[in-house]
C-alpha cells in the first residue's frame, strides 16, 4: 500500500499495542491493533480472522481520552479501559496514564532503585528498601533522606577554665570560667539540661602547658530525682603527649569508651555534667565540648 498519513484515536473500547519490530501473529488482539516501529518507518497491523494486514505510516499521532503521548524505540504502549499503559522493553519502567489523565509511573534500575510517581502526585524514591542516598549533584532525593539529614544538629558549648591542680575537674557547663573539683552543692556551675535526646560527641581541650601521661574525661547523668549528676556512664581513659597551646581532639565514641562505662547517650530532660583529669596542672583552659540532638525527640 502507498504510503499515508494517519491518525488513530484509541477508545474505551480500542485496544492498541505498540512496540518495535513485528508482531507476532498471536500478540495482535481479535478486531485490535498494533503500532510497530520497524527501520523503514512505522506501521499499524490489524488481524481478520488469521491473516495480519499493514499500513505504512507516515506520521502517528496517539491519543486515548484527549491524552497525547509518544512511544520512543524501547516503549510499548496498551490502551484499554479508558487507559493507556506504558511498558519498557528493558522490563524497568512501568507508566499508566489514567482516565483522570493522572499518570502512575514506576521505574526500577539495575541497581534496584525504585521511583514511584502515583496518581496523587506523590513521588516515592527507595533504594534496596532502604533511604535513598543520593551521589550527584543532580539526583533528586526523598523525604525521609532530608529529613534524616536535617533531623540532628550539633551544639557547641565553650567552657574555658582555669586549674592549678591536677584533680579531677568539672567543667563549667553554663559558659562561665566557674569549674569545680567536686559536684558537691556545684550543681548551678556545672550542671546542664538536655532540650533533646542526643549525645556526646567530643570535646576540644587546650591548655596553656604542656600535657604528657594520662588523661580522663567522665560523662555524668541522671534523670528526675537526684540534684546533682553523679552517676558516671562514659569514660575515656588514654594516654596523652601535647605541647603546650596545642588543642587535643577528644572523642567521646562509645566504641572507644573504657569497659563498664561506653556510654555517651543522654535523654530530653536528663541532666549532665563532665569532668576531665589531666596529667598535670592545666592552668589557662579552653574547651569547647560538642553535643549532638535529635531534633525528633
Amino acid at each position: 500500500m502507498s504510503r499515508q498519513t494517519q491518525i488513530l484515536n484509541a477508545t474505551k473500547s480500542s485496544r492498541l499495542t505498540v512496540g518495535v519490530g513485528p508482531p507476532e501473529p498471536n500478540t495482535i488482539p481479535e478486531g485490535g491493533l498494533a503500532l510497530r516501529l520497524l527501520s523503514d518507518g512505522a506501521y499499524i497491523y490489524g488481524k481478520v480472522g488469521v491473516k495480519v494486514y499493514r499500513v505504512q505510516l507516515e506520521s502517528v499521532n496517539f491519543t486515548s481520552d484527549d491524552n497525547e503521548v509518544f512511544a520512543g524505540n524501547d516503549l510499548f504502549l496498551t490502551s484499554f479501559n479508558g487507559g493507556v499503559n506504558f511498558n519498557s522493553s528493558r522490563s524497568d519502567t512501568f507508566f499508566k496514564c489514567n482516565e483522570d489523565k493522572s499518570i502512575s509511573t514506576t521505574v526500577l534500575s539495575s541497581e534496584e532503585n525504585i521511583l514511584t510517581l502515583n496518581a496523587t502526585g506523590g513521588v516515592r524514591i527507595t533504594e534496596n528498601g532502604a533511604i535513598y542516598v543520593p551521589s550527584n549533584n543532580n539526583d533528586i532525593t526523598n523525604k525521609l533522606y532530608v529529613d534524616n539529614q536535617t533531623r540532628y544538629v550539633e551544639d557547641y558549648r565553650i567552657c574555658n577554665y582555669y586549674e592549678n591542680s591536677g584533680v579531677p575537674t568539672y567543667i563549667p557547663l553554663v559558659g562561665y570560667v566557674i569549674d569545680r573539683t567536686s559536684s558537691s552543692s556545684a550543681g548551678e556551675y556545672i550542671t546542664m539540661i538536655m532540650p533533646h535526646d542526643g549525645t556526646v560527641e567530643r570535646m576540644f581541650w587546650r591548655s596553656e602547658r604542656a600535657m604528657s601521661g594520662s588523661m580522663r574525661v567522665a560523662i555524668y547523668r541522671n534523670g528526675d530525682g537526684t540534684e546533682v549528676p553523679t552517676t558516671a556512664i562514659g569514660r575515656k581513659t588514654y594516654s596523652i603527649s601535647i605541647a603546650d597551646d596545642t588543642t587535643e581532639e577528644i572523642s567521646l565514641d562509645p566504641a572507644g569508651l573504657d569497659k563498664g562505662y561506653e556510654d555517651n547517650s543522654f535523654s530530653k530532660g536528663e541532666i549532665i555534667a563532665i569532668s576531665i583529669n589531666p596529667p598535670a596542672a592545666p592552668y589557662d583552659t579552653y574547651c569547647t565540648v560538642v553535643f549532638k540532638y535529635d531534633l525528633n525527640n
